[in-house]
């Protein structure tokens, strides 16, 4: 009498399952470095951003109220407004700042340097963020004086 063994032996449920890893290892490993990379990304946008918003509205501010400082460090808190009074304009307020509110890991600074004076001016942007690895986004503009 003949009989037939239908079915998986160990070793054979052990390959299949050791080969099934193999094979979805690295597509587990795309999907991290995929996640990991939009953040990345959403936060360069975020930081573009919050860069733009602060030279926007130093730019539109007259060009005598601008007082020269290096690397000042704006918090979320004041909302820009140590960037106002005795820093910009000397005492008088004629311009004020709305800035948005910056998330916990992120750091803007500003610094505004007389290229020539009286006629030119550099601001300086940077937002840094990050825990382990640092990032940064910094951008220079120059204001020209045109009465």
């Amino acid at each position: 009498m003949k009989i037939s063994r239908f079915g998986v032996t160990m070793i054979e449920l052990i390959l299949s399952v050791f080969i099934l890893a193999v094979a979805l290892l690295p597509t587990f490993d795309l999907l991290t470095k995929g996640t990991r990379q939009v953040r990345i990304s959403r936060e360069e946008t975020l930081a573009v951003a919050y860069n733009a918003e602060l030279i926007d509205q130093i730019m539109c501010m007259p060009f005598n109220d601008i007082a020269t400082m290096t690397s000042k460090s704006i918090l979320s808190t004041d909302n820009g407004k140590c960037l106002t009074g005795d820093l910009l304009t000397g005492g008088h307020v004629t311009t004020l700042l709305y800035l948005s509110p910056l998330p916990d890991e992120f750091q803007r600074t500003i610094s505004i340097e007389e290229v020539i004076p009286d006629y030119l001016k550099k601001i300086t942007v940077s937002v840094k963020w990050g825990n382990d690895i640092k990032h940064e986004v910094k951008y220079s503009v120059f204001m020209e004086y045109s009465p």
